[in-house]
């Protein structure tokens, strides 16, 4: 009878002895692969080398611009068409790749018509060589107006502000990426490919497990005896993802261990590392909009009290401090009455507060930090002429002149403003 007992289920009970044995294969898919990757972490196992890296060089170079779009940057309108390159540029890029030599004497054309970001063709004249997005804050619907669809689709690239739990894990991440040398082993030259790539995983591999031994010493032992950290998969997205989302929302912060993570990232879904790693570090970052659809409430984003929630209360020495006090207490009752109304067993009012704090929060920031250059991109373009200099606006800048450190013509400053 022990004997049986040790045996797997009989054929009799099929869907039982079926998801045994697939649970028992993965298992042992699994344990390879840890084992694997422990070979070549230890060096006993080489990576195969694929060669230095011609695979990419082949993908950059097939990589074509879009229809209607700078042959060089790839991103702005065509405006000039040169006859000798036979190629389409925007006006900077044209600019410097004809700045001297032989390709200074070629010939342009207008180039007619250009494509849109929504694929319908337009004049030149249409088309503002410019960004063509609008100041969002300042574009929002009105306070107590109806708001379509224009926060659904913001909220999509919104971030959710993070939570003090959440802030425990960003000082993790932030003090494991401080403390890493991924760049500066991984961008050495002379490795070959094999080489890069075993490096990629040691680098790798070591950051994952100083996320994982200081959230938790006995799984951090355990994964440095098995290797097993696809067990540990979600958890570590997680982390690294709250450390991308903290970026997004303050670009001024892990200057220097944010590159670090996005190039671990980057390395970390290649082939060759996904095919010995077995996991995925990356996941999709946590917007307003996936955060309330994942607990149905996405339809927070299309009441109507959403615009008086979420606006900006700015003192522009306009309105008065009535108004503005006025404004503030609006702002904080359609706060707690949304929270209240969408407020279920899978969302909480708290939750559904955090998501309004975040999109508030993203709507300071681009009237802080967008709107001012807008508007001196339409003071740029409405006020001067690139082709024409007016008495006393002239923008031309001379090298060792008033502090500059460039020499610029009138038309070439124009555009390298226009574009900074």
């Amino acid at each position: 009878s022990a004997a049986r007992r040790s045996e797997p289920p009989g054929e009799k009970i099929g869907p039982v002895y079926s998801c045994w044995r697939r649970s028992r294969q993965e298992l042992e898919e699994m344990s390879e692969a840890a084992k694997r990757l422990g070979r070549v972490l230890d060096g006993h196992e080489e990576v195969p080398d694929g060669g230095e890296g011609g695979g990419d060089a082949a993908m950059a170079q097939s990589e074509a611009a879009p229809p209607g779009f700078c042959v060089e940057c790839k991103e702005k309108v065509a405006r000039t068409r040169c006859v000798q390159c036979a190629d389409d540029y925007c006006r900077v890029c044209f600019q410097m790749q004809h700045r001297k030599g032989s390709r200074a004497k070629h010939t342009t054309t207008k180039v007619s018509a250009s494509i849109s970001r929504g694929g319908a063709a337009q004049s030149s004249s249409e088309m503002m060589d410019v960004d063509e997005d609008a100041p969002l804050a300042s574009f929002a619907p009105e306070a107590g107006s109806a708001p379509g669809n224009w926060f659904v689709e913001r909220a999509k690239y919104i971030p959710v502000r993070l939570t003090m739990a959440e802030r425990k894990e960003l000082r993790l991440c932030e003090a494991v990426l401080s403390v890493s040398d991924y760049t500066s082993k991984i961008d050495t030259v002379g490795k070959s490919k094999a080489k890069r790539t075993q490096a990629q995983l040691q680098e790798i591999c070591a950051v994952l497990t100083a996320l994982i031994t200081a959230s938790d010493y006995n799984d951090g032992r355990d994964v440095v005896e098995s290797r097993q950290y696809k067990d540990h998969e979600s958890r570590i997205q997680d982390i690294l993802e709250i450390g991308r989302r903290h970026k997004i929302m303050n670009p001024e912060k892990m200057r220097g261990e944010y590159g670090k993570l996005i190039y671990m990232l980057q390395d970390s879904v290649t082939p060759e590392v996904q095919h010995i790693l077995d996991m995925r570090i990356v996941k999709p970052i946590t917007t307003v909009h996936s955060y309330l659809a994942a607990r149905g409430a996405a339809a927070v984003l299309e009441d109507s009290l959403i615009t008086t929630a979420t606006r900006e209360i700015i003192a522009d020495g306009v309105k008065s401090r009535q108004q503005l006090n006025r404004e503030s207490r609006e702002k904080h009752r359609a706060i707690e009455h949304l929270g209240d109304k969408y407020a279920s067993r899978r969302i909480t009012d708290e939750e559904v507060k955090l998501c309004l704090y975040s999109m508030g929060d993203n709507h300071s920031f681009l009237t802080a930090n967008r709107d001012p250059v807008d508007k001196m991109i339409v003071y740029l373009t409405r006020l001067f002429d690139p082709d024409q200099i007016e008495p006393g606006y002239d923008l031309s800048i001379s090298g060792g002149e008033d502090g500059a450190r460039l020499s610029h013509s009138h038309e070439k400053q124009y555009y390298y403003v226009l574009q900074s």
